[in-house]
Formats: structure tokens, sequence, C-alpha cells
């Protein structure tokens, strides 16, 4: 009788050690940071649910590397280069604010408007380049406007 209890002791014991270590490798293995990078740019185009933007010099980078000072070459139909840093950040899903950290509509955002971009630090190998996930859309500076009339 004793006997019998000491082999279920054990066993359930090394069920017990087996579901520990199992945890802690599922545990290790798991990584649940959320990475978060920013860029600052300037809005070249607004269109439904995203934004084209220009990039400032030092803000963004991949692999290590800044690409804004190793722009991306195409060439276009007629056979001639041209550079482009450009990136397009999805704006479906991202929180928008203004200058004064209030939430505003994808509306207010204007071509020219100068932004800070939180994402998730993937910008995808396409022409033009893509944002993987945007967080938030900070707009630090809004656009030149020339509301004065010749005289």
């Amino acid at each position: 009788m004793q006997r019998d209890r000491w082999k279920i002791g054990r066993r359930v014991g090394a069920c017990c050690m087996v579901l520990a270590l199992a945890a802690l490798f599922l545990q290790a293995c798991t990584d649940l940071r959320v990475v978060r990078r920013e860029m600052y740019a300037v809005i070249v185009q607004c269109t439904k649910n995203e934004i084209l933007v220009e990039p400032e010099e030092g803000t963004v980078t991949l692999n290590g590397q800044d690409i804004t000072h190793a722009p991306i070459r195409r060439r276009n139909a007629g056979g001639l280069g041209h550079t482009s840093n450009r990136i397009y950040v999805p704006a479906a899903e991202a929180k928008l604010f203004d200058e004064h950290k209030n939430s505003i509509p994808f509306e207010e955002l204007r071509d020219g408007d100068r932004v800070k971009v939180v994402y998730d630090g993937a910008i995808l190998e396409t022409y033009p380049g893509q944002i993987g996930n945007c967080y938030e859309i900070h707009r630090v500076g809004r656009a030149e406007t020339s509301s004065a009339t010749e005289l």
C-alpha cells in the first residue's frame, strides 16, 4: 500500500516537473515585447487610408543602414533612372494626433504636413517601400499654405 503511494507520488512529481519545464521553454521562446520605431517625414500624398511620405535624413534604418542616404534607383518607361526614398504608411488602424496630442480624423492630414510615424520597425522591400504596421501618426507641423494674394 505504501509502495503504491510512493509510485503515484513519483508519477505526479514527474508530471509536474515536465509541465514546469514545458512552461519555461514556451516562455523563453515567446518574445512579448512590441518593437516601436519612430520616423519623421513629410507627407507627399494622402490617399484613402494611407499616406506616402518622404522620410527625413537619418530617421529610417533598414538592417542598420540609413536608407535615406542610399536611395532606391528605378528606371521609368523611358529608361531614365530616378531616385526615391518614399514610403507608404498604412493609416487605417493607426491612431492620429495633432500638434497638441489631440485625436484627429484622417481627413485633417494634408500634403506637406510634417509627421512623426510610430511603427513596428518593419519596412517591406517593395517600390516604394511600405511600413509593416503603423501604430501612431503624430502631425508635428502643418503644411505651408499661401493665403496672401498678390497685388
